[in-house]
């Protein structure tokens, strides 16, 4: 190991071991102005400049200002938003969501509820509202716990609060609620789609959601890869398929509930 000297205030000092530089440094004896020398080296030279030690120095405050511009510069392309990312992420999570609930459903309520369920002429009950309300709180839960839900993951969205942390349980509620109640209109058919495109047009605009602003979180977006955007399609794909047999089975229902309206 490489015996060092030092040039101090025009005061030579060593041989020092290399630990005994490094400790200088951490503890701030040494600023790197001093003059060193070890065998080896054609001549003195300032103690910052030596590769020895380059790596024992903390980070000068310009080297602060640029990495914290850097950071400010990431933080804003994150920041970008993208709606139809973000309509997508919602519309897979209320789809899995929606199986979930038809599955539970399916295996607690009794066969008589379920038949009337699934009754074409049934009292017009909209159900949306109600599924929607019940996912408040599992949202909430999903982004306390993890800053995502399946769909967002899918689509690398994730929501986090203004240092960068995941929100509280109480925190990501309060966002969720706003977002029942202001982003989605409640669920009420027709109007939801409506509202989500005139909040499309909106955040665009101001660059922020009010339920973000409100909450004090803001809303990440990575770059999602072709395989997520290739998985996204066979998924609405799919889901489209799977209505479309459903209506296809459902249509002779349809049509005699459409004459018996029409025949009172």
């Amino acid at each position: 190991m490489s015996d060092y000297h030092l040039t101090i205030a025009d005061k030579q000092t060593g041989p020092h071991s290399q630990f005994y530089i490094i400790q200088g440094i951490r503890e701030g004896r040494l600023r790197g102005s001093e003059l060193i020398w070890r065998l080896g080296m054609e001549g003195w030279q300032p103690l910052r400049e030596l590769e020895d030690f380059s790596s024992y120095w903390p980070p000068s405050p310009e080297m602060l200002a640029k990495a914290e511009s850097a950071k400010e510069l990431a933080r804003t392309a994150l920041d970008q938003p993208q709606p139809w990312l973000r309509f997508w992420a919602r519309m897979l999570d209320m789809a899995w969501f929606f199986c979930a609930v038809t599955f539970l459903l399916g295996l607690i309520l009794p066969e008589s509820a379920r038949q009337w369920l699934g009754q074409i002429e049934r009292p017009l009950i909209p159900l949306e509202p109600f599924f929607l309300l019940f996912y408040v709180p599992v949202e909430a839960w999903m982004l306390s716990r993890y800053g995502t839900t399946p769909g967002r993951s899918l689509l690398r969205i994730q929501v986090r609060t203004l240092p960068g942390g995941f929100p509280s349980y109480r925190q990501a509620l309060h966002r969720s609620l706003l977002v029942y109640v202001k982003g989605l209109a409640l669920g009420l058919p027709f109007i939801t789609m409506l509202v989500m495109l005139w909040w499309k047009f909106r955040i665009m605009e101001s660059r922020v959601a009010p339920w973000d602003e409100s909450s004090e979180t803001r809303v990440e977006h990575g770059e999602p890869e072709p395989w997520r955007y290739v998985l996204l399609t066979g998924i609405v794909l799919g889901v489209a398929m799977t209505l479309g047999l459903l209506l296809v089975q459902k249509w002779p229902e349809l049509e005699a509930a459409r004459r018996n309206y029409l025949s009172r």
